[in-house]
């Protein structure tokens, strides 16, 4: 199962909410911050379109000290586009959802979403 910012895993107690994406070692980690992040969409024909993608940063209950940040979002972003086989990220769009809005498991977030594409 891979573990995502909003996932709360059913363990015996309580546990906190994960935070970052799993399964990325340093240099992966690494190669997708550099991934370039953009708003419009690059000329006609200067890319390939990998997949639709998506992050976010999760607040998972209303006691939680985690402060959602459009910086985390765009972080698991540019995470979701390398695992894509991206190069860079077209059409970037990030909202503000409070519950009952939010995705599944949070009671706010901030969702990103973009096209991962091939340059």
């Amino acid at each position: 199962m891979t573990c995502t910012r909003n996932t709360v895993l059913a363990v015996a107690a309580w546990s906190s909410p994960l935070r970052f994406e799993t399964g990325l070692n340093a240099e992966q980690k690494a190669a997708a911050a550099s991934i370039p992040v953009y708003v419009a969409a690059p000329a006609e024909g200067s890319y390939r379109v990998k997949q639709p993608v998506r992050g976010m940063s999760c607040r998972i209950t209303v006691t939680d000290d985690y402060q959602i940040n459009r910086e985390d979002a765009v972080e698991e972003l540019q995470r979701a586009a390398l695992k894509a086989g991206a190069s860079a990220i077209t059409e970037v769009v990030c909202e503000r959802l409070a519950w009952p809005n939010a995705p599944s498991g949070c009671t706010e977030a901030i969702v990103c979403r973009g096209v991962a594409v091939g340059m």
